[in-house]
């Protein structure tokens, strides 16, 4: 039978949804059509879900005297609290002040609470008032600290208790003195009475607690005198005491097993553990290390900053799409938080800025890919017209490649409309922030398979990537 050598079918296929993000569980002919089967220095827009580049980090704003191991942002000022070696400071913009040397020597806590920040180290409980750091002697030991119902509660890993300040009061000799007959005294709660193993975190619910021990997750339903203790799982827990966040009324967690979660049954009144991020649960399960690894809950971004190892490659949760990206950096960052509604990173002993302003990373170059579905099949494709719609704020380089034929976008960082180099009405003003550039391309390439791929050293935003295509049949 006489093969036709017309086009069997035309179709434009539309690239500017990718909120599947990275796809690890299939392989990339078989993943969705929003899906990645790589996205490196990229991220989705927490607002709109479009794919960018990542943020860039600026010169370092200011260097400690030793290697930043937590910061902490101030709910009521612009003030960041940092540890570096054993000491509490300060940061102030671009200075700082040593506030004093921790009572432990674990990862810190924080917890605002009486118009005073309270900092739990591993030993005593401390606390900062008038920028001065001191030790509560006749505090228990903790290094886990958060208020409840106008107590503040405390724990320490390798324990089995919980222990609630008295009512209004953390700082006092009586403060942490426990009198099971006097309801506005300190109490302790010992969770999962002789069970082998200790308390390794605390996750504080809306309602109820989330206990990760060594080997399992209790839940603290209610408060004194009417709580209980119930087992979730003993099949699972936290890798380690930095790996467990909240998320509204779920604690999200990073086990050896991948990313998990405590989420609600509806109609009971009971939890239950499950995959929170299955398509890239292989992978988390195979890189993590559980002496290493930590988790962030960056609540406006609506993003979780996922570190697996000590190398420099972080993990980005989108969870309001469920989906991940990844980020790379040139050194490995220890810590990440969001001061103002901007990004404040610890790398080494310096603090950072992460910002779309910022074209490098301190000066190096950031390169971002990009790697869509695979389609293919039976037949061949002709690829007939290529157009893009790119915003950026920065001058670079951009390639568009499908199935390895490369379509450069040269992106000016001036303000331009539909790659007319023109000013209107040569006036010199902006007319909105980011540079909007419409590529177009027109060619006739046949391939045997389609696929996009984006690579970038520059920063930019998609809006929109069109193909028009034909399938024609081999032979």
């Amino acid at each position: 039978m006489r093969r036709s050598s017309k086009h069997q079918q035309q179709d434009t296929m539309d690239f500017s949804d990718f909120r599947g993000g990275v796809n690890f569980s299939d392989p990339a002919h078989a993943i969705a059509a929003n899906e990645l089967a790589k996205g490196m220095n990229v991220e989705l827009d927490p607002e709109t879900g479009r794919l960018q580049s990542r943020p860039r980090l600026g010169s370092p704003v200011v260097t400690l005297p030793a290697i930043i191991r937590k910061t902490w942002d101030h709910p009521e000022n612009h003030f960041i609290y940092a540890t570096a070696g054993t000491h509490l400071y300060l940061v102030d913009y671009d200075s700082y002040t040593d506030l004093g040397e921790l009572s432990g020597l674990e990862s810190p806590a924080f917890c605002y609470w009486d118009s005073k920040v309270y900092v739990a180290s591993g030993g005593k409980l401390q606390v900062v008032a008038a920028h001065a750091l001191t030790t509560l002697a006749d505090s228990p030991e903790c290094n886990m600290v958060f208020s409840r119902f106008g107590r503040l509660v405390i724990s320490k890993d390798g324990q089995d208790y919980i222990r609630y300040s008295s009512v209004g009061d953390a700082d006092s000799n009586e403060a942490w003195v426990e009198d099971s007959n006097n309801a506005m005294q300190a109490q302790d709660l010992e969770v999962a009475y002789k069970e082998s193993g200790d308390i390794m975190t605390v996750v504080p619910l809306l309602t109820d607690l989330a206990v990760f021990r060594t080997f399992g997750i209790y839940r603290v339903i209610s408060e004194y005198p009417d709580w209980s203790v119930v087992e979730v799982t003993k099949e699972y827990t936290a890798a380690n005491a930095e790996c467990a966040v909240q998320i509204g009324n779920t604690a999200v967690f990073l086990s050896t097993s991948g990313l998990m979660e405590l989420s609600g049954v509806q109609g009971y009144g009971d939890v239950r553990q499950q995959v929170f991020a299955p398509k890239i649960r292989e992978w988390l399960a195979k890189n993590i290390d559980p002496n290493t690894a930590w988790i962030r809950n960056l609540k406006s971004r609506k993003q979780l900053i996922i570190k697996p190892n000590a190398l420099p490659l972080i993990l980005v949760y989108h969870y309001l799409y469920g989906a991940a990206t990844f980020w790379r950096f040139d050194a490995a960052i220890t810590d990440i938080i969001e001061v103002e509604n901007s990004l404040v990173v610890a790398q080494g002993a310096s603090l950072y800025w992460m910002s779309r302003e910022y074209q490098y990373d301190n000066e190096s170059p950031v390169f971002a890919e990009a790697v869509g579905k695979k389609y293919q099949g039976f037949n061949d494709f002709l690829v007939k017209r290529l157009a893009a719609v790119v915003k950026n704020n920065h001058p670079g380089d951009l390639d568009i490649s499908i199935s390895g034929i490369s379509f450069p976008v040269e992106l000016t960082g001036d303000q331009l409309i539909y790659n007319d180099d023109e000013l209107i009405c040569n006036d010199d003003s902006l007319i909105w922030d980011d540079d909007q550039v419409e590529h177009g391309e027109s060619n006739v390439i046949r391939v045997p398979y389609l696929q996009l791929s984006i690579t970038s050293s520059t920063d930019f935003i998609f809006d929109q990537i069109r193909l028009e295509t034909a399938v024609i049949g081999r032979g």
